[in-house]
């Protein structure tokens, strides 16, 4: 009995504390927000660096491409490394190399001679870094915080991604307005270095080791298993694919319909994840989702229908507001998604579901880009909003119609 009483004291002090007094997940939440920031701050100089220098859409599309290869390549390893692995020191190792990275573009923008073949390699490396970022963070939060904290800890560092979102471009491009390129590449180095210290702290509840088939294929099988898992990935790479597809759009959007110059065309993405930010800031104030396929599956029905009343929209405020919502059922369905495979996927598992779907999202972000510069000489941009929310509206429809409250029922019984 002693024994017993002397086990469950132990589990007690063990429980994270609730989400306020839980200093190790803000000493946390404020590294990783500070690296996001530098991540945007990064993407946008890095563009203008690469434009600035060579002038061509070809480099520019190396580029993207250098950023999103590896995640689609390594993602299904690096689930499987991240569940045999202590989360903590997977996520300071991943913000070292991206530091490194970056203090590697520093030095080549502070070189008098351009060498884009060693920048798309630092770049390579700056992708692989974020293939076993955020997968760590998204399987780490769960042994962070308590259970019946996971929204309110997901939609807070949800919003610290949103308000990089929003402030990133703006800070960029005012930033390069009087920094040079490489400064910035220097301040996201940093960024990432105080990134991996805030998490050096963290003291995190060890896993139990996967058992039995361990690799790839049984992570596939595993998330296929699930309808409610499968459904969610399938409309990940669904939404990824109809958002890519709209993303090259956006300034054809801007200019030819819109009349806009540079200005608005970043208000236009910043509005986007204005309503995601929202959409975060909004979930902090409630503790439990009781009926998980309305708020999954309501959130693609919103992205879906504001992007098709795009194609019946000609004003830049109304586009703007449009925007905003399409951000806000982003944030909605992102959020809720992630929280309920956090709840349902046990956590020898957690880091594969989280990084196959990942890596079959992003699979989707190539297709899209090279399908959109083919599109863009043959179809109109109303029509291409209006084709491409309808897609993601049906999603919607879908996932609203399912039932997933009872698998998160069944993963409740069993973890008790």
């Amino acid at each position: 009995m002693n024994s017993t009483s002397d086990l469950i004291r132990s589990a007690k002090l063990m429980e994270p504390p609730s989400l306020l007094r839980n200093r190790r997940f803000w000493l946390f939440w404020g590294g990783q927000s500070l690296s996001k920031i530098g991540d945007k701050l990064h993407y946008i100089a890095l563009m203008w660096y690469v434009v600035s220098k060579t002038g061509s859409g070809m480099a520019m599309g190396q580029l993207m491409l250098a950023s999103s290869l590896p995640v689609v390549l390594l993602a299904p390893k690096a689930g499987e490394l991240i569940d045999r692995l202590n989360r903590k020191w997977v996520l300071v190792a991943a913000d070292l190399l991206r530091a490194a990275a970056a203090f590697g573009i520093a030095a080549l923008a502070s070189a008098e001679q351009f060498n884009f073949p060693l920048l798309l390699l630092l770049t390579v490396l700056t992708a692989v870094g974020n293939t076993f970022f955020q997968p760590s963070v998204n399987a780490l939060l769960p042994l962070l915080v308590r259970r019946e904290d996971l929204l309110r800890a997901n939609s807070v560092n949800e919003s610290a991604s949103q308000l990089a979102g929003m402030a990133g471009p703006a800070l960029a491009g005012a930033a390069l307005s009087f920094l040079a390129p490489s400064l910035i590449f220097h301040l996201n180095a940093v960024s990432f270095l105080i990134g991996a210290l805030a998490a050096l702290p963290l003291r995190v509840r060890q896993t139990d080791k996967a058992t039995g088939k361990t690799g790839f294929h049984e992570g596939i099988r595993y998330l296929m298993s699930s309808p409610a898992l499968r459904d969610i990935a399938i409309t990940f790479a669904v939404l990824n694919f109809a958002v890519s597809f709209m993303e090259i759009y956006i300034p054809f959007l801007n200019k030819d319909i819109l009349n806009g110059g540079p200005k608005e065309l970043g208000l236009l993405f910043s509005a986007i994840f204005a309503g995601a930010f929202l959409a975060s800031v909004s979930l902090v104030i409630k503790k439990e989702i009781h009926q998980w396929e309305k708020v999954i599956g309501g959130g693609i029905c919103i992205v879906g229908f504001f992007f098709a009343s795009v194609f019946f929209l000609h004003r830049l405020d109304l586009v703007l507001a449009a925007f905003v919502c399409v951000g806000f059922g982003w944030g909605m369905f992102s959020t809720n998604a992630r929280v309920f495979i956090q709840k349902t996927v046990a956590d020898q598992r957690r880091g594969r579901v989280f990084a196959l779907i990942s890596a079959i999202s992003n699979t989707m972000m190539p297709l899209a880009y090279g399908l959109a510069g083919f599109a863009t000489g043959v179809l109109p941009v109303h029509p291409a909003f209006l084709l491409g929310g309808t897609l993601v509206f049906i999603c919607g429809v879908y996932l609203f119609s399912r039932r997933f409250n009872h698998a998160e029922r069944k993963c409740a019984a069993q973890s008790a």
